[in-house]
């Protein structure tokens, strides 16, 4: 399925589906999601969807109570799923390539991250592997001085992607990361009327082409996915 641009702003959203019927609709939710940069090693592919998971997915939060969980990641994304995630967890460890967390996340996340009794942080180490039966039941840690297995009962793997978002390119309002603006976003800016057409403001959810929304990892800013307190 490809999106197929309208002769003029604000008309209905056409869609070009790979049969290339074009189907003309009254609204459009974009989820084409996000390619991850991805975790390599024995077992990481194998577990994916039984105990690792990319990206943000606050639901499965509820499913692990008393539970050790880790996140690979040192971006504000992965902190704050841990902080999400060690309000339900036993234990929750951080797992940064970095040296240290400062690098790429906010202050005030590291501040509660420290003062989290529940939530430990390993810089200068790596996932390189995954083991278990039919779900996730361990991984390999890499750091500077040593390999060790550690047991989990789930991963996040949270270190970045690409938003597939080229096809609507010069379409619908990108951020320089390639994610979709929506809402207010799109007002930003001295250009708000080369990207929003209408004289209502638009809707939180919407993106720059009134009537396509836009769902999931690729809008604008996608680590506000997790909950906040």
């Amino acid at each position: 399925m490809a999106l197929g641009r309208p002769g003029t702003k604000g008309e209905r959203p056409q869609i070009t589906l790979s049969s290339n019927a074009d189907v003309n609709t009254r609204s459009t939710v974009l989820a084409m999601g996000i390619a991850w940069r991805r975790l390599t090693g024995p077992g990481l592919d194998t577990f994916v969807g039984r105990g690792i998971t990319y990206g943000s997915s606050p639901g499965e939060a509820a499913g692990l109570a008393g539970k050790t969980v880790m996140v690979v990641g040192a971006g504000n994304s992965a902190g704050q799923a841990a902080l999400h995630l060690a309000k339900v967890a036993a234990r929750v460890t951080i797992v940064a390539r970095a040296e240290s967390l400062a690098k790429s996340m906010s202050h005030y996340l590291i501040e509660r991250i420290e003062g989290a009794s529940n939530v430990d942080v390993i810089t200068n180490a790596n996932v390189i592997a995954a083991d278990g039966d039919m779900r996730l039941s361990a991984v390999v840690v890499r750091t500077r001085d040593e390999e060790r297995r550690m047991p989990i009962d789930a991963l996040f793997i949270l270190i970045g992607g690409d938003p597939l978002t080229q096809p609507v390119e010069g379409w619908l309002r990108r951020d320089e990361r390639g994610y979709l603006m929506t809402g207010a976003d799109l007002l930003a800016g001295n250009d708000r009327r080369r990207w929003w057409p209408l004289e209502r403001d638009p809707m939180p959810l919407e993106s720059s082409e009134p009537g396509a929304f836009v769902a999931g990892d690729l809008r604008h800013a996608p680590s506000s996915a997790w909950p906040q307190r």
